[in-house]
This record gives C-alpha cells, structure tokens and sequence, in this order.
C-alpha cells in the first residue's frame, strides 16, 4: 500500500501450471504500456522483462485504471487540495 502496487511473479511447471509465487518490490519495476503491457524488472544492473502473464499486479487506489497510487502520495494530494480550497475560501470571503 506504500508503493500503491505490489507485484508477484508466478512460477509456472513445465505443464504451464503456476507452482510458486514470489513478491516483487515495487521500487524495483517499471511498467511499459504499448501494444501488451510488460514489466521490468531491475536488479543491480540486470533488468529482466516479463509479460502481463507472469506477473499478478495489485493495484491500490488508481486514477487511470493502470497504475495504482500509493496512500502517502492520496494523503498529499488531500492535503494540497484542501490548503488551496481553505486559501480560496478566505480570500473570496475577504474581498
């Protein structure tokens, strides 16, 4: 929820059949949306590409259905949009 998206990268059996899981840290991927969606992986100077099938992505609160938005950036915008509606309150009662 920190990161507002978790990823887990599914370990599949030679039949194709998911046999583990393994959490991902979201500071480590980027998400490249073109024709499919494809995430990378970095590890030190390693990047690894993966396909919307090998990764279960969770999606916190999201403004355009993709990416999700993590609570600490939710809460900041909340407070930035409250200061300016409080600034814009005053000055229109002042005047």
């Amino acid at each position: 929820l920190l990161w507002g998206n978790g990823y887990t990268l599914i370990q599949t059996g030679l039949d194709g059949r998911p046999i583990a899981l393994y959490p991902l840290r979201s500071d480590r991927m980027t998400v490249e949306i073109g024709d499919s969606v494809r995430y990378l992986y970095k590890q030190g100077f390693n990047t690894t590409a993966y396909s919307s099938n090998q990764i279960i992505h969770f999606k916190g609160l999201t403004l355009d259905g993709l990416m999700g938005v993590s609570v600490i950036e939710a809460a900041r915008r909340t407070l930035l949009f409250s200061q300016a509606l409080d600034k814009f309150g005053t000055n229109l009662f002042a005047n």
